[in-house]
């Protein structure tokens, strides 16, 4: 009889044991919605992470993150993505060879497809000597002392820009290979090929043992919510043309007037001696089709091609200018355009100090018997 009683509680712990992994393993394949407008995608275990592009594209590409995750127990997921140096270092490919035009040196090349912007390397040779160098199109070599035998380097953007308005950022800010290359013997010309270093690479998330709590047709991760197959009616807004184009560009037009009229309000009323009849506004992340030339007293720029701008412009930044930015919020049934007021300083050949000034949000909402948005909210304040 004891022997029974021990056989029944084995079989009814391998019962519940069963149930809890069938619980666990549900297939999570789909697509799932936040009410700021991300989503994840779901295919088996794979799970990716996309910030969809509703205008002017300010990264490379609209996928923030690949990963996979694993269940550990009935409601949690744990999520984990490739480290950034093993995928790096696949496909890293290293070729050597002696070139007789090469004389009393040792010439490095890199071949690396990122064209966001140029890239810093520093070479540190095992003569105890580092070489800097940035590379670019037009500049892909450096030249070493013919007595180094082994090298190693550091990569990594001139400048790099924030995930979120307050100037976090998410991604990787270079890539180290951590260990030596050996220079062969009669070779003075290497090529070091990184094709894993694409314009996405330094801008996407790495996740490392993240939860996420399932429930039912929802996800909760990152402090979001998201809802299996619940598109946002706001994000529909974007992906029209036409009308529904033209409302957004009004939206931001509008908001930024209103912020100019606010900030000239202080002159008018004695808060502040300072003037300003021109406005500096950064276009990045603009609708492709708005349309610049209807402002008057605004000029657009942009601080992620750096190589575009003018000379007199880099002449201003160097001695600092106050401009605005703007960026967008989505959420289920509102759009929320923010303007900030910023003091920008090209401190560095890229690099720039950005401190931080005044602030407006407008807020609009959806009205389904107008067909169009309406302005309901206004707040304005800051330093």
């Amino acid at each position: 009889m004891k022997k029974r009683g021990i056989m029944k509680i084995r079989i009814l712990s391998c019962f519940f044991v069963l149930i809890s992994f069938c619980a666990s393993g549900q297939d999570l394949s789909g697509t799932y919605y936040s009410e700021f407008g991300t989503k994840i995608e779901i295919r088996g275990n794979e799970l990716t992470y996309i910030e969809p592009h509703f205008s002017t594209p300010v990264r490379s590409n609209d996928t923030l993150a690949k990963c996979t995750f694993e269940w550990v127990d009935a409601d949690f997921i744990k999520i984990n993505s490739t480290p950034p140096d093993i995928i790096a270092l696949k496909g890293l490919n290293i070729t050597q060879h002696s070139d007789s035009t090469v004389i009393d040196s040792i010439k490095v090349s890199f071949s690396i497809p990122y064209q966001r912007c140029n890239l810093k390397i520093q070479i540190h040779t095992d003569t105890f000597k580092t070489f800097d160098f940035v590379y670019s199109q037009g500049s892909r070599d450096v030249m070493l002392p013919n007595n180094v035998r082994s090298i190693t380097f550091y990569i990594a953007p001139e400048h790099i820009i924030p995930h979120t308005t307050d100037g976090l950022f998410y991604g990787v800010i270079g890539f180290d290979p951590f260990q030596e290359f050996e220079i062969k013997e009669n070779t003075n010309t290497v090529l070091i090929e990184i094709p894993a270093l694409d314009d996405s690479f330094f801008e996407r998330y790495y996740i490392k043992d993240e939860f996420a709590r399932v429930s039912n047709d929802s996800i909760m991760w990152k402090g979001e919510v998201f809802v299996k197959g619940a598109d946002a009616p706001i994000q529909e807004l974007f992906q029209l043309e036409g009308e529904a184009g033209n409302q957004l560009n009004e939206m931001i037009t509008s908001s930024i007037n209103s912020y100019i009229t606010w900030k000239n309000s202080f002159v008018k009323d004695g808060i502040t001696l300072h003037d300003t009849c021109h406005y500096w506004v950064c276009k990045d992340g603009f609708p492709a089709d708005f349309p610049y030339d209807s402002m008057q007293n605004v000029t657009f720029l942009s601080l992620h091609n750096l190589n575009g701008l003018s000379k007199s412009l880099r002449k201003e930044l160097k001695k600092g200018i106050d401009a605005c930015f703007v960026w967008l919020k989505l959420t289920e049934r509102q759009l929320v355009i923010g303007i900030g007021g910023r003091r920008v300083k090209l401190i560095k050949k890229s690099d720039f100090e950005i401190s931080m000034g005044d602030w407006s949000v407008f807020t609009y909402e959806y009205s389904c018997e107008k067909q169009k948005w309406l302005l309901t909210n206004t707040e304005y304040g800051g330093i």
